[in-house]
Formats: structure tokens, sequence, C-alpha cells
């Protein structure tokens, strides 16, 4: 249900993590490449080597205190998202011209037949802000927007959760000018 939600965050944080990584050994900017091309395939081929053993060292050598750690990280990274999903419901909030509360958008939309077991409750209130928010001129009832909202957490067209896909939107879109 939220699994694909975690895989996520835990794999952005993987990359963070990688890239910080790559730079503390060195490893050149992709901006860069242009400047010194023969030691963009120098570090191309740094790369590919490093993957190699990252690979080995991560994927066949689990232990099972891993998964025990993993968990504790997966908490805290299901804690940073749903903060960064509460600061970003509050900016939203301010441009709200409806004024419902949360609890009211909940309601209507378990009225709509939502039963909240693939996505949360705050995940559908953040979304019906956003459709507010980008399209104040389509209509004058909320009930609009919660139609909106309910059709865009459930499209079929991404082979993702609903939930995931809020957490990227959310990371790769609205965020993408903070990482």
């Amino acid at each position: 249900m939220i699994r694909g939600r975690e895989r996520y965050l835990r794999d952005r944080a993987e990359r963070r993590t990688r890239g910080r990584e790559r730079r503390d050994m060195g490893y050149m900017d992709y901006r860069e490449y242009e400047r010194y091309p023969m030691d963009y395939e120098r570090s191309r081929q740094r790369d590919r080597n490093y993957d190699y053993d990252y690979d080995y060292d991560m994927r066949r050598n689990y232990d099972y205190r891993d998964s025990r750690r993993s968990r504790d990280y997966a908490d805290e990274m299901d804690e940073e998202y749903h903060e960064d999903l509460k600061n970003w419901t509050e900016k939203l909030k301010r441009k709200d011209r409806f004024g419902l509360s949360k609890e009211q958008i909940v309601s209507k939309g378990k009225e709509m037949g939502i039963t909240y077991s693939d996505y949360e409750p705050e995940e559908f209130y953040a979304i019906y802000l956003m459709h507010v928010t980008d399209y104040p001129n389509i209509a004058n009832d909320p009930h609009t927007y919660l139609a909106m909202a309910k059709s865009w957490l459930e499209d079929k067209d991404l082979n993702i959760e609903p939930s995931e896909k809020v957490c990227k939107y959310l990371y790769e879109i609205v965020m993408a000018d903070e990482d």
C-alpha cells in the first residue's frame, strides 16, 4: 500500500548520499564536463567501477541486522516526508479561496467513495489544495476540485501507487529547486 513511497524515499536518499560520496571523492560535477572532456571520460570510468563495487557491497553482503537499520531509516524518511507534506500544505492553504478545513475535505472525500486505503487523507488534502491553487478559474464549487484530486490520485496511466505519485510530485516538482 504505502511501501512504494517508502521505497522511493529510500532510493532518493541513497542517490543523494551517493552524490555526496562522489563529490567527497573528487568526482567531477556534471557542469564541468564541457570544460574538461578527458577528465569526464576518466570520471565516467571511475563511476562505472564505483557503481559495480557499490552494488556488490550493498546487495550481496546483506545482514539481518541491516533490515533493522533500514526500518529505522525508513521511519525517519517517512517522518521527513510527512513534515515536507505538511509544510507544502501550509503554503497551499494560504491561497485556498474556499476555506474548508482538512476534516471537511476528508469527510467529503469519504462521501465520494474514497476509502483512503491507497493514500492517506493528508495526501488527498494536499492534492485538493494543489488543484485549487493551480487552477483557480475552473470552477466556483469545491466539489469540482475534490473530483479532480480524486481523479489525479487514482489515475491509472502511471504504474505507481497514488501515495508514491504524491511523494514523487512533492520531491521532484515542488521541491526540486531546494535540493
